[in-house]
């Protein structure tokens, strides 16, 4: 609701009532057999190699403008990942605040933390609660950054569509044998 919905209107696409009131077969769904499309963003990356335009996030103007009146200046922007669901691949929190504070005296910092974390203080930097709970807000904060540094998750995909600048740093977890992508080979 909160997510994809906004995602919609961001994106130019247009949610389709066929769509919502569908009869899916949960069983299916939660044993992974159901995939209606591919949410992997090689096959954006093939389309546009081979000439076709890619979408961009439209984030409204009045995001921009609460982002705007927040801000002080460009800011490093450092998204957290923090959650319950495969705490292996949850940001280092000390490792990154240690990073923040390496460069506080040439940039500014600024966290978002991850939303049901969204109110909770890191001493000595600011945090934008705005940001984790509202992704046009989070959208337009993004592309008002100097940089973003985030690990691989949900959050990048506001960058990836957009103008923002970013940076993803790969997480190796061999906690988690089934996550392919998080071994070291």
């Amino acid at each position: 609701e909160n997510v994809l919905r906004p995602a919609i209107a961001m994106i130019g696409a247009v949610e389709e009532p066929a769509a919502i009131d569908a009869p899916w077969n949960l069983d299916e769904l939660r044993a992974g057999r159901y995939v209606e499309y591919d949410h992997h963003t090689s096959l954006l990356v093939d389309a546009s190699r081979a000439g076709h335009a890619m979408p961009k996030w439209q984030v409204p103007q009045w995001a921009f403008d609460e982002v705007d009146e927040w801000l002080v200046s460009s800011p490093v922007v450092i998204t957290l990942r923090e959650t319950m669901v495969q705490p292996a691949r949850n940001s280092q929190v000390q490792e990154w605040l240690k990073l923040a504070q390496s460069i506080k005296g040439q940039y500014s910092v600024v966290f978002v933390r991850d939303t049901a974390k969204a109110h909770e203080p890191l001493s000595g930097f600011d945090i934008y609660p705005r940001a984790a709970e509202n992704v046009f807000v989070r959208a337009a904060l993004y592309h008002r950054a100097y940089c973003n540094l985030f690990v691989g998750n949900g959050p990048v995909v506001w960058c990836l569509f957009g103008d923002a600048p970013f940076l993803i740093f790969k997480q190796l977890v061999p906690a988690i044998p089934g996550w392919d992508g998080g071994q070291p080979e």
